[in-house]
């Protein structure tokens, strides 16, 4: 399995362990999300940072932003991993090579 494939199903399984948002709280929800990037630095050598407005993550070669919080930086991640994987199986001339 990818790399890229394996920490998107990590990310997608942490994300469904931290509970139901709907019913927490803003501060739990950051506390969880802020969990997850913790966890994910720790593990997986990422690198966050949050200013409270505008969050970015580096992981697997990876760099996404976001301004709408923890889960949305992770959901922002996920899509430009899965567009990195994409972009990867393509030929060179798909590619335009």
């Amino acid at each position: 399995m990818n790399n890229l494939t394996r920490l998107i199903n990590l990310i997608d399984e942490k994300i469904a362990n931290a509970g139901d948002r709907q019913t927490m709280t803003s501060a739990q929800t950051r506390h969880a999300g802020h969990a997850i990037l913790r966890e994910l630095a720790a593990s997986e050598g990422a690198s966050f940072q949050d200013s409270g407005s505008d969050y970015s993550l580096r992981l697997a070669g990876v760099r996404s932003t976001c301004t709408h919080g923890h889960f949305g930086l992770l959901g922002n991640w996920k899509a430009s991993a899965r567009r990195q994987i994409s972009q990867s199986e393509q030929t060179p001339e798909e590619m335009g090579l």
